[in-house]
C-alpha cells in the first residue's frame, strides 16, 4: 500500500494558477483599512516557491507598521473614545491586513477548483495527505477514491480556516518603545502590541496532532511514500519526520521538476535521506 503526499507543485503541473505570483496579484487587489496601500505592498518580499513565502512573512516589516498607522491620543478631550480611537484605528488596519491574506487565498483556491480537468490520474486505493486548498486530487482522479483525502492545511470546498504562515519568530520588534519602569502610553503601548500581536498570528499552527491522528488511523502496512509536487520547505520538514517516525515506510519516492527545484537540497534536511528516491515529473 502506499502513501501519497500532495504539494503545490501537483496543481502547477495541471496548470492551475496557484503560484505565490498568482496570489500576489490577487493581494494587489485587496484593500486595507487606512492605508492608500493595497495589501501586496505590506506583503511586497516574496519567494518563488510557497514555502518560501511563508518564511518570507517572519521578516515583516513592523515599524513600517507602526510609522504609517500608529496615533497618539487626544489627550485633552474630555471623551473616552477621543483616546481610544487611535486603538480602535490600528485594530481595523490590522483585521483588515490579515483579512486581505486570507480572502486572497480563498479566492486563488476558488479559481484553481473552477478549471476543468482531464481525469488521468489512478490512485488505486492508495492514501492520500493533500496540502493544497484544492480538491484537484479527486477531480483529475480516474478511479474514485476510496479513502478520504485528508487535508491537513484545509480546503476551500469545505470551508475550512486555511493553514498557512511562518515557521520561526524571526522579528526582535521592540514593544516597550513608549513604556519604562516609571511610566508608560497605554494607548501607544496598547497599539505596538496589536502590530506585535498581528505579525506572531501568522506564525504557522502546525496541525501535528491531526496528522498523528490520521496516520494511526491507518491499518494496512505502507511501505513506500510518493512525495508529487512538494518542495519540502523548511516550515513543513517536521510533518515529514513525524510521517517516518509513525509510518516507517521502506522507501520514500519523491518527485522534482528541474535541476535547480529546491526539493533536490532539502531532502538532505531529512533524518530519512538514505531512504529517498527521486524521480522526475
Amino acid at each position: 500500500m502506499k502513501l501519497y503526499v500532495i504539494g503545490n507543485g501537483f496543481d502547477l503541473h495541471y496548470e492551475l494558477p496557484t503560484k505565490t505570483d498568482d496570489f500576489v496579484k490577487l493581494l494587489a487587489m485587496e484593500k486595507v483599512y487606512n492605508s492608500q496601500e493595497n495589501a501586496k505592498e505590506e506583503f511586497s518580499c516574496y519567494g518563488v516557491n510557497w514555502s518560501d513565502y511563508e518564511e518570507d512573512i517572519a521578516n515583516l516589516d513592523l515599524t513600517a507598521i507602526e510609522d504609517s498607522q500608529l496615533q497618539y491620543p487626544d489627550y485633552l478631550s474630555d471623551h473616552e473614545y477621543d483616546r481610544d480611537g487611535c486603538i480602535q484605528n490600528m485594530e481595523m488596519h490590522l483585521s483588515s491586513l490579515n483579512e486581505a491574506v486570507f480572502s486572497a487565498l480563498r479566492k486563488m483556491a476558488f479559481a484553481a477548483n473552477e478549471k476543468e480537468l482531464e481525469k488521468d490520474y489512478c490512485f488505486d486505493s492508495d492514501y492520500i495527505i493533500n496540502f493544497n486548498y484544492t480538491n484537484t486530487v479527486e477531480k483529475v482522479s480516474i478511479n474514485r477514491l476510496s479513502r478520504p483525502v485528508f487535508y491537513i492545511h484545509g480546503t476551500i470546498e469545505r470551508g475550512d480556516d486555511l493553514v498557512f504562515g511562518y515557521k520561526n519568530i524571526l522579528s526582535n520588534y521592540n514593544t516597550n518603545k513608549y513604556s519604562n519602569a516609571d511610566n508608560g502610553d497605554y494607548y501607544l503601548d496598547t497599539q505596538v502590541k496589536l502590530i506585535n500581536d498581528f505579525y506572531r498570528s501568522f506564525k504557522k499552527k502546525l496541525c501535528i496532532s491531526g496528522l498523528e491522528s490520521y496516520l494511526n488511523s491507518i491499518t494496512d502496512s505502507i511501505d513506500s511514500v510518493f512525495v508529487l509536487g512538494h518542495s519540502l520547505g523548511d516550515v513543513d520538514l517536521q510533518y515529514f519526520e513525524v510521517i517516518e517516525q509513525l509510518v516507517k515506510p521502506s522507501k520514500w519516492c519523491i518527485s522534482y521538476h528541474s535541476n535547480n527545484d529546491p526539493v533536490i537540497f532539502n531532502i538532505k534536511k531529512l533524518s530519512f535521506f538514505d531512504k529517498i528516491q527521486l524521480f522526475i515529473w
